[in-house]
């Protein structure tokens, strides 16, 4: 039987998410303003610690603002890549 098997949580899942849409941002030489590498990571974590404490008021809180961070860094994204196409035509 297989042990310490990683599942596919919504915290991780919104981290590893940010992580490739910040990876192909910088691929396609858009700089981003804010890429949340210290904070999303964090985040993750305490998400998993207050989940295992059973405080989920504060996990869903953390969850939250992990979220935020997901979409921040894609609206970012969008805008740079908006004004980089009205720069070049």
């Amino acid at each position: 039987m297989e042990k310490n098997i990683a599942h596919p949580t919504d915290a991780r899942l919104y981290e590893t998410a940010r992580q490739k849409l910040v990876a192909l941002a910088a691929e396609a030489g858009l700089g981003l303003r804010q890429n949340y590498a210290r904070l999303a990571p964090r985040l993750a974590i305490k998400v998993g610690r207050y989940a295992h404490a059973r405080q989920f008021k504060r996990m869903r809180k953390a969850l939250r603002t992990l979220k935020a961070t997901r979409a921040a860094s894609c609206g970012t994204c969008a805008a740079s890549s908006t004004a980089c196409r009205q720069a070049r035509s």
